[in-house]
This record gives C-alpha cells, sequence and structure tokens, in this order.
C-alpha cells in the first residue's frame, strides 16, 4: 500500500472512530452529571482558568494534569458541562483510533485494529466511563506510548538502540498520563517489563541483546516520564505553592491507600467476575490467549509473543486496579486498552492461523463470533443512543433535577453569595458560579471515611464554613454518613437556617433574615 492510500485508510479510520465513540456517548452528552468527581474536575479547572492554581482554591488529591485537559476543553469548547462531554469524545476516539493503528501496524492486521477499536469505543462506555474519569483521558497516552515502543523501538521482539528517541518520546507520553492519574506509572511498569521481555527473546534466539542497550533504552525511559513530573514541582515552587503540590500529590495520596480496605481473595474473585458478566466476549478470549501463544509458538513465534506481550501490559494494568482494594468500577477501565487488543488478536489469530478456509469466510466467521459475543452487551448502549438520537431530532426539552435546583437557587441568591452543599453533587457549584464557602468541595472530604486526607478537624472546617453565613446550604434528605458532623450541621441549620424547599430529597436551607 503507497503512502497516499496509508493515509487516506488512516484518515478514514479515524472518522469512523469519531463517529463511533459520539454515538455511543451521545446519551452522556445532555447529562449535568454521572459522577461528581467529573464534577470535581470541572469546577478545579474552572478556578485554573480564573488564576488559580490547583489545591489552592479547590483541594483534590489528583495530579494536576487533569485539571489542565478541562481548562483545556473549557478553552476550546466554552466554560459549560458540554466541553467535558466533548473531551470524552475526543478521549475515547484518540485511545480507538490507536487501537486501530497498533492492530494494522504492529500486529499486521486491520481486523485485529477496527475490532480492538471496536471493543475499547462500546466497553470504555461500561464501567462509569461515560463520565469523564482520569481513566478515559489518560488512556490515549499511555496506547500511544506502548504503540511507538512496538513500532519505532522493537519492542516487545527486540530492542532498537539506535532509536533513543522512540524510547524517550514513550516515557514523556507516559510521564503525561501519570501527571494525570498516578496509577498510569504501571503502564511504565510494563513498557520496561517489555524491554526484559525483548531481552529474554533474544537471548533465547541465540542473539542476546546487549545489557547496555537495554538500561539506556530503560533509562531514556525513564527520563522521558521524569520531565512532567518535574515540571509540575518546579511550577508549584516557583508560585509558591509547593506544600500544598506535596502534601495533594504525595501526603494524601499515601493516606488514601492507607485507608483502603484490606485485600481478599473472595473481594478479588467478586471484582473479576462482575467484569467477565459485563463483557464476557472480552475475558474469556483473553484467558484463551495464554493456551493460544502456547500452541502457535513455533510456528508462529512473532503473533505468540504479540499475545503474550499484550499480557503483560494487561496484567500490570490489573494488578495496578487489584492492589488499590478499592475496586471502583471507573478503575478498571485502565485495563481496557491491552484488554480489546489482546481479545481482538485472540479472536482473528484463532480464526486465521492454519484454516483452509478462504479469508472471505474467515471474515465471516469473525463476523458471527463478534456479533454472538456483543449481542448483549452493545444491546443497551445502542439502544440508549438511538433514543437519545430521537429526542434530539424532535427536539424534546428535558431539564435534569440538578439543572433545575441551579437554576433555582441562582435566582434567590445575589452575587457575592456564598453556597453550602453539605451533601450532594459539587456541580451545583458550577451551574450557579456561587462563591465557594470551603476547599473541600467533595463533599465525602469532610464528613466521611476520606476526611483523614485533608489534614484538617473537619467540624472546624464546618464552623468555619457556617462562620460564612451562606447563603444556601444543600443537605440530600437521606443523608447518613456521619452522625456527629450532621448532628453539628443541624444545630446550625436550627438556629440561623429555614428549610425553604424540597426538590425531590434535595432540601434547601436559605439564612434567615
Amino acid at each position: 500500500m503507497n503512502r497516499r492510500k496509508s493515509l487516506l485508510v488512516a484518515v478514514g479510520a479515524l472518522l469512523t472512530c469519531g463517529a463511533l465513540a459520539l454515538l455511543l456517548r451521545l446519551p452522556a452528552l445532555p447529562q449535568s452529571v454521572i459522577d461528581w468527581d467529573e464534577s470535581f474536575y470541572l469546577l478545579m479547572a474552572r478556578e485554573m482558568l480564573r488564576g488559580h492554581p490547583p489545591y489552592t482554591v479547590i483541594w483534590d488529591n489528583k495530579p494536576p494534569g487533569l485539571f489542565m485537559l478541562f481548562a483545556l476543553a473549557q478553552i476550546a469548547f466554552g466554560q459549560t458541562i458540554l466541553a467535558m462531554r466533548l473531551l470524552a469524545v475526543i478521549a475515547a476516539t484518540a485511545t480507538s483510533f490507536l487501537l486501530w493503528l497498533f492492530g494494522w501496524r504492529v500486529l499486521g492486521s486491520a481486523a485485529i485494529g477496527a475490532l480492538a477499536a471496536l471493543f475499547y469505543a462500546l466497553f470504555s462506555t461500561q464501567n462509569g466511563g461515560l463520565a469523564s474519569n482520569a481513566e478515559i483521558m489518560f488512556a490515549p497516552f499511555t496506547t500511544a506510548a506502548l504503540l511507538l515502543l512496538a513500532l519505532r523501538a522493537g519492542l516487545p521482539a527486540t530492542i532498537l538502540p539506535q532509536r533513543r528517541l522512540a524510547f524517550f518520546a514513550a516515557g514523556l507520553l507516559l510521564g503525561l498520563a501519570i501527571q494525570i492519574k498516578s496509577v498510569a506509572g504501571v503502564d511504565l511498569l510494563a513498557a520496561l517489563a517489555w524491554i526484559g521481555l525483548a531481552m529474554l527473546v533474544s537471548r533465547r534466539a541465540g542473539q542476546p541483546t546487549k545489557t547496555r542497550a537495554a538500561l539506556l533504552a530503560a533509562g531514556l525511559m525513564i527520563l522521558g516520564a521524569l520531565l512532567p513530573l518535574l515540571a509540575a514541582a518546579g511550577y508549584f515552587a516557583l508560585r509558591g505553592h509547593w506544600g500544598e503540590y506535596v502534601h495533594a500529590n504525595f501526603t494524601a495520596s499515601s493516606i488514601y491507600l492507607r485507608l483502603a480496605p484490606p485485600l481478599t481473595l473472595p473481594a478479588v474473585a467478586a471484582a473479576l467476575l462482575a467484569q467477565a458478566r459485563g463483557a464476557p466476549l472480552l475475558w474469556l478470549t483473553a484467558l484463551a490467549a495464554a493456551p493460544l501463544a502456547w500452541l502457535i509458538r513455533r510456528r508462529h513465534p512473532r503473533a505468540a509473543l504479540h499475545l503474550l506481550a499484550l499480557g503483560v501490559w494487561l496484567a500490570f494494568t490489573l494488578a495496578a486496579t487489584l492492589l488499590s482494594r478499592r475496586f471502583y468500577l471507573h478503575y478498571f477501565l485502565q485495563a481496557l486498552p491491552p484488554l480489546s487488543l489482546l481479545a481482538a488478536a485472540v479472536i482473528v489469530q484463532a480464526v486465521r492461523l492454519d484454516s483452509a478456509l478462504p479469508r472471505v469466510r474467515q471474515a465471516v466467521l469473525i463476523g458471527l463470533i463478534v456479533a454472538v459475543g456483543l449481542a448483549q452487551p452493545a444491546a443497551r448502549p445502542l439502544r440508549q443512543s438511538a433514543e437519545e438520537a430521537l429526542a434530539l431530532l424532535r427536539r424534546t426539552p428535558r431539564t435534569e433535577l440538578l439543572v433545575y435546583t441551579a437554576g433555582y437557587l441562582r435566582e434567590h441568591m445575589a452575587p457575592g453569595d456564598y453556597l453550602y452543599v453539605a451533601e450532594g453533587d459539587p456541580i451545583l457549584y458550577y451551574l450557579t458560579d456561587a462563591r465557594l464557602p470551603t476547599r473541600y468541595l467533595l463533599p465525602p472530604l469532610l464528613n466521611d471515611d476520606l476526611s483523614p486526607m485533608i489534614g484538617v478537624d473537619p467540624l472546624a472546617e464546618l464552623e468555619r464554613i457556617m462562620a460564612l453565613r451562606p447563603r444556601y446550604v444543600v443537605l440530600l434528605e437521606e443523608y447518613q454518613r456521619n452522625p456527629t458532623f450532621l448532628a453539628r450541621l443541624q444545630s446550625h441549620l436550627a438556629r440561623n437556617y429555614v428549610l425553604e424547599r424540597s426538590i425531590q430529597g434535595i432540601l434547601l436551607y436559605r439564612l434567615a433574615s
């Protein structure tokens, strides 16, 4: 295929990935809230655009790169909720396209690439992936890094020491991913494991890779990965916010790990079983990768090696999720890029290898396997997308509960009034643009088990908040988190506030005149 035709094919694949990502994420576009973490990221990004460095006006324990992406989205698409929805569409499109490129250029099969892209586009809408979660945001960077190592640096078959720039660039991409969420560091470990795998393969082939070349490649990757970290640390040090940066990124994160429940075999088994039920085609084919690689290792060593390398990548990402000991659904999204590639490779390789069937019949067989495997998992997202498309065509007006609540609050608040969402989604701060009474806007930071992370006495912080006399205090009717915190809050509400309105379980307390 000549260069011009290859470019046209790549552009067509990119447009197809974009259309598919947009279609599958159509139900998310009009939603103000899917996950309150994304509300937090959007708020932090807005304050950055107003000149406030991360952690100074709003506190979180995520790296600053995540908030920069949300800020860039608001620069590009406006300070609206739609901006973060479009950011998720772009990120999912980029990851799907890179997976297609991986299958086409590295694994030598456009069919593998197409299936991997399809799997990621579809299954990234599960596990909380419709929300603009961090795992969706850093996936393009980690996937691009591993693609670069396979395409330009020779991994995992060999190490090409002359491709020093490729190793450095891959490390830089992984460093950027780590600055979006630190757990992306396991993808760096997977990349380093590929170097070890290349050394092992070359040694067994009688052409051992020089240790010096391997160490140089690993060093260049690590150097590239460190640069974004050094840049972020330098920025906060120069701005005089070194303490806030260190506490949020290192101290609080270590406390977060210590607060996690113990790792137990039943919990791990339950979490993995739930994942397998949600995407049985992917997990069953991934389990078949090891025996398939063993069977074809002599006749098709390159294909077997690729299956092994993808399995290593998947194992590292799964280990990160399981060792976190929290098993939040969106944590499993980190494993989806290697899982999609591995499942696609197994399906195509199993059908094609040593098969006497013509290519057309092979394609039909692959299509049947995929159609049967995706029939149930794809039904719900496709139905939701179709319903949303019809609603847009009919211009059916819909007002979400939180949008309605925010509209009511805006009508009854003056510019400069404080709002305190004691329990509820922080998106209300964004939708009302009210003054923020505290840095700790995510409710569990003050009234639940996450309070040890912030290094502040939650009850003392509550007293400071109520001393500002917020115009409205928002509380959910079913609030049951922390009885001590609730009792202290209710004492303030009883003295100085009146329950003005309840909107479907959202209690609005107004400061008494």
